[in-house]
């Protein structure tokens, strides 16, 4: 494909705890290739994230029929998970990045301003992790995305967690019996309960996400253990939902691999308020890098 070398290129870069997605477009908005990659939270592996965020927008140039040795000429805007902490915020700062520029914010910010096209508004993400934000011009009302270990409830690696926990209690008879277990041992081929515990040893968050969809698994089937826990964690979304209606944001939306499945459990309120996001994540890191190129 030919470009125009006298028009910037844009990467939008959307890097979460599970993957990382990058889209190419042109200065007319033009989309001319997508990649995606591994996960890309700088503050659980640093390298790793760098790692992904590199190869996601090799794909996307390689998608675009674009050479790789264009990446210097792109202006990036990325919008990673763990940026919300100085620790990892500084860590990306410091990179000696391959692009023309690269504008840093939180993946909560970019999926803001792709939810609602670059307008204020409120948005909550049900990933890997939970987190929510209400934008109103220069302020952000930010709340939960405090970690896989300090919180996160709601989010997919809570789930999964959840399902392994209450998997292996019941395997002990000290909770009551849950189908979760016999799910569990099947997708891991495995006969004994203890061999659940051996392969999610010192796992990380993204792969306790991979288990969310047990629980509602289990819960289509009748399982009253894991009803229990998705009223648990939806119960704790819409409470954080709400906060951010509180604060009357001009929309509300909800994006993230969970989020369509937990939202019917959700308070009837929420589901009554939540609008479709008007564009992806990574086209608000595209939004993102844009203005902060123009301001220049």
């Amino acid at each position: 494909m030919s470009t125009n070398s006298t028009q910037p290129l844009f990467v939008g870069i959307d890097g979460g705890g599970s993957k990382c997605r990058s889209i190419i477009v042109d200065e007319s908005n033009r989309i001319l290739g997508t990649g995606v990659s591994g996960p890309a939270n700088p503050m659980n592996d640093y390298e790793t994230a760098i790692s992904s965020i590199v190869e996601s927008v090799e794909l996307a140039l390689d998608d675009a029929k674009l050479d790789r040795s264009l990446m210097p000429d792109l202006i990036a805007g990325a919008g990673l998970a763990g940026v919300n902490f100085s620790s990892g915020r500084d860590k990306m700062l410091a990179w000696s990045h391959p692009f023309a520029e690269f504008h840093l914010t939180t993946d909560l910010h970019t999926a803001c301003i792709g939810a609602h096209k670059g307008s204020d508004g409120a948005v909550m993400i049900v990933g890997t992790g939970s987190i929510g934000i209400s934008v109103k011009g220069e302020d952000h009302f930010i709340l939960g995305g405090h970690g896989f270990l300090q919180g996160d409830m709601g989010s997919g690696a809570w789930f999964g967690l959840q399902a392994v926990r209450l998997a292996l209690s019941s395997a002990d008879q000290l909770s009551p019996p849950t189908k979760m277990l016999d799910i569990l041992l099947d997708r891991f081929s495995i006969s004994h309960h203890l061999g659940i515990m051996e392969v999610m040893a010192n796992k990380p968050a993204r792969n306790f996400a991979q288990l969310a969809r047990v629980v509602f698994q289990a819960a289509e089937e009748g399982d009253e253990v894991a009803l229990q826990v998705i009223e648990e964690g939806a119960g704790y979304l819409s409470r954080l939902a709400l906060r951010l209606l509180d604060q009357s944001p001009k929309r509300f939306s909800m994006v993230g691999g969970l989020a369509p499945i937990v939202l019917p459990f959700m308070d009837k309120r929420v589901q009554q308020t939540v609008e479709t996001t008007l564009e992806e994540p990574e086209v608000g890191a595209v939004y993102f890098a844009r203005e902060h190129y123009a301001a220049k």
